[in-house]
């Protein structure tokens, strides 16, 4: 058992850098997005995002955190996630709660899949399945 907790892949690497793709489930627009995130402990990632609509210029920002059921010592490459994000998007002020799976390999490849629920400050909601593929940084 390692005591320090170095096998843990996201203790190794926790700075990410991504790209993704979420498609719209409740008839919206689809975005692509860029993220960038770092792990202050292997159970909790802090992130910011950058994104458009359709290509078609409309903002999207968000930061927020996402909680990973995993322990510190684990040696567990693929684990599930929640979190709490918020944003703007249009202009609209919203939160967004990601449910999902995250896996993260010893060398640095990064993935998560996850289905979003965004509820707007201004009373409307979408929900996203939201793709991610990055790399993953040794400090």
């Amino acid at each position: 058992t390692d005591l320090m907790g170095y096998q843990n892949p996201r203790k190794n690497r926790p700075l990410g850098l991504s790209a993704g793709y979420a498609a719209s489930m409740s008839g919206g627009g689809d975005m692509v997005l860029a993220s960038l995130d770092y792990f202050v402990l292997p159970q909790i990632d802090i992130e910011i995002n950058i994104g458009t609509s359709d290509l078609s210029g409309e903002a999207y920002y968000s930061a927020g955190s996402r909680f990973h059921m995993n322990s510190k010592y684990s040696e567990h490459k693929l684990t599930p996630f929640a979190g709490m994000i918020f944003g703007s998007y249009y202009g609209d002020g919203f939160v967004q709660i990601p449910a999902g799976i995250h896996y993260q390999t010893s060398f640095g490849i990064d993935s998560s899949l996850s289905i979003n629920q965004m509820i707007s400050f201004e009373s409307w909601q979408t929900t996203f399945l939201e793709l991610r593929l990055g790399w993953r940084f040794k400090l």
